[in-house]
């Protein structure tokens, strides 16, 4: 639809309107022609400004805006929101139904749910298309984007301004000249007392976008809203918000929360994107960090990477690093609002240091992934000085995160989580990849292996940090050793050829030869760059054992007749293994070293070698 374009609808609606506000006049001496062609004109701009605002939306990043209709889809909307949420099995409505009743709706949802968007979608509808139920009374929104709230400015004004009704400020004072009271008034009618009149007799649907981001009083903010929804009848309130800035009810308002996107509607939206979302859907479903799709923002993200480039990032270190960027500053920064913490000092990057703090906390020593407030506290309590935070704040610094983020979320009452599994790991992958002392990463490994994962491939030298796991402490549990290179074949760390990479994947394979499930991830990472020939660099450290050259399992036995050396604290091992069938596709290349290797394996164990690897 073109930008200027104007539904059919829309002279009936200003018709409406203006007769409406002219209605609302009558008693004025002073109305004219004039005036109503004023209150026209206005009133006709604000219509078309909300078609120019609902009809296109403007993803992150993308340089042009979508139309509404065709990138968009309506959302299911719980009618229990999560922090007070006592089961799973609560109601959903779709965004339709909030125009087939008489109720105020408060709308929450985390940055990135929706919220705006299905706004937009609403108020489009009221203008766009005849009522589909006898319930739906609704004639047309009046939209107001709460941002735009001067810090003096009432809602009641910003319907006035938006709909041309024309007030003053009077002032009364005592007989001493003290203020008593300021009021709006329109001719002998209280501002307020018209709006609401407008609002019922026009049946209009005050949309209202952002509370978490309206600036100035939050009270005064919310007693308003609250007077609103009591005094008003046939018209209808609508207000969206953040969760986290969600702390009290609001008088007169029903609470409702969009729900996570589920399998069948991100599949539909990827459809309006791709046409075709099948291989973009199969490649997802092989990534760790396939849980943020959940959310409309960072979903359409994925897919604006994957419509431009044709694929999604190697690393999913890039998607983690995007995400947490977007949602502690970027997405504000880019829609002009400006969040500001309680705390000086609190900027978006010590929010990130923080949030990894408080990931590793969680994950490590607590070692909860939902977790109440006592665990929150306890974890708080233990990183709160190095941030300069107060002591007793704790509840107040998880409310702003939550506003300001989305990051950590409530999940019940009384208890939190991070929103995403995935942003959990990587951030405390970001806080175990500063800690001073990495062989600490064998007893994390043992507690959790996802985050060393993702640690190594964050680290800046990712074959030496794999190699200190093995190489440098004591060995780790076969299913721990076996999750955490599941999980670095979905990491894909950019290793470099290093003998030492080399010669722990060898002992890997000689220490846990029977474990055929172990083998197979190894073959595995072999094929990730820089594997094979690092397996290559350590041959020259080992000769094939002379007691026990050949295995059962169709593993060369090697022994060590050369120390590696220049890494601290990393020994050689006395004794490693390497699959008979590498050895040979090395050679096959050329490569003398194998070649000596193989004219040292008895031709008969040879011939009878059975290959492990599939």
């Amino acid at each position: 639809m073109d930008d200027m374009a104007e539904p059919t609808t829309t002279p009936i609606l200003l018709k409406l309107a203006t007769d409406v506000v002219m209605h609302l006049w009558r008693h004025r001496s002073a109305t004219t022609d004039r005036m109503r062609k004023d209150v026209e004109v206005k009133i006709d701009r604000h219509i078309v400004e909300v078609l120019k605002w609902s009809q296109r939306i403007q993803f992150y990043g993308m340089s042009r805006a979508e139309e509404t209709d065709a990138a968009t889809i309506s959302l299911r909307i719980n009618v229990e929101p999560r922090r007070f949420r006592s089961s799973k099995n609560a109601g959903t409505l779709g965004e339709f139904d909030l125009l087939n009743d008489d109720h105020n709706y408060l709308l929450l949802g985390d940055p990135g749910a929706g919220k705006t968007t299905t706004l937009k979608r609403l108020a489009q509808h009221l203008v766009s298309n005849a009522p589909d139920t006898a319930a739906d009374i609704y004639q047309f929104p009046v939209v107001l984007r709460l941002r735009e709230l001067d810090l003096r400015e009432s809602i009641i004004e910003m319907v006035a301004n938006a709909v041309g009704i024309g007030f003053e400020r009077r002032t009364e004072r005592d007989e001493i000249g003290e203020i008593i009271s300021v009021d709006l008034w329109v001719g002998q009618q209280k501002l307020r007392d018209v709006i609401v009149e407008f609002l019922n007799l026009a049946h209009v649907v005050l949309i209202l976008d952002g509370l978490d981001e309206a600036p100035g009083d939050s009270n005064r903010l919310n007693r308003e809203l609250s007077w609103l929804a009591l005094n008003t009848s046939g018209s209808k309130v609508i207000v969206s918000s953040r969760s986290g800035d969600y702390t009290g009810a609001i008088e007169g308002f029903d609470i409702i929360e969009l729900c996570p996107l589920d399998a069948d509607e991100i599949a539909v939206i990827a459809r309006l994107w791709l046409g075709d979302p099948s291989e973009f859907l199969a490649k997802l479903a092989e990534l760790p960090y396939r849980d943020i799709t959940d959310r409309p923002l960072l979903l359409t993200q994925l897919l604006f990477i994957y419509k431009r480039y044709g694929y999604l990032p190697e690393q999913p270190s890039q998607i983690y690093r995007r995400v947490i960027s977007l949602l502690l500053q970027e997405w504000d920064a880019e829609r002009g609002v400006v969040r500001r913490s309680k705390y000086a000092q609190f900027d978006p990057d010590r929010k990130a240091a923080f949030l990894a703090a408080l990931a590793y906390e969680l994950t490590y020593r607590i070692k909860r992934k939902v977790f109440a407030s006592r665990d929150l506290r306890a974890a708080y309590l233990k990183i709160y000085q190095r941030f300069r935070l107060p002591q007793n704040e704790m509840h107040q610094v998880i409310s702003e995160i939550e506003t300001h983020t989305g990051i950590i979320v409530a999940a019940g009452p009384d208890m939190y989580e991070f929103s995403h599994l995935s942003l959990q790991e990587f951030l405390c992958a970001e806080y175990l990849i500063r800690e001073p002392h990495s062989e600490y990463l064998t007893s994390y490994l043992a507690m959790y292996p996802a985050p060393v994962a993702i640690a190594i491939a964050l680290s800046s030298n990712p074959s030496l940090l794999f190699a200190a796991l093995f190489l440098r402490s004591k060995e780790p549990a076969i299913a721990d050793i076996r999750n955490l290179i599941s999980r670095l074949l979905l990491e894909q760390p950019f290793f470099d050829v290093s003998p030492y990479l080399g010669t722990a994947i060898m002992r890997l394979y000689r220490d846990f030869a029977d474990d055929q499930m172990l083998s197979n991830v190894l073959y595995q990472l072999l094929h990730l760059p820089s594997v094979t020939e690092s397996v290559v660099a350590a041959l020259y450290y080992f000769e094939p054992s002379s007691k026990e050259t050949l295995s059962k399992h169709g593993l060369l036995h090697l022994r060590r007749v050369r120390a590696l050396e220049g890494a601290q604290g990393i020994k050689t091992p006395d004794a490693v293994a390497v699959p008979l069938a590498l050895i040979r596709e090395i050679a096959e290349r050329g490569n003398s070293r194998a070649q000596h290797f193989l004219g040292t394996v008895n031709n008969n164990a040879e011939a009878n070698s059975q290959r492990i690897v599939p």
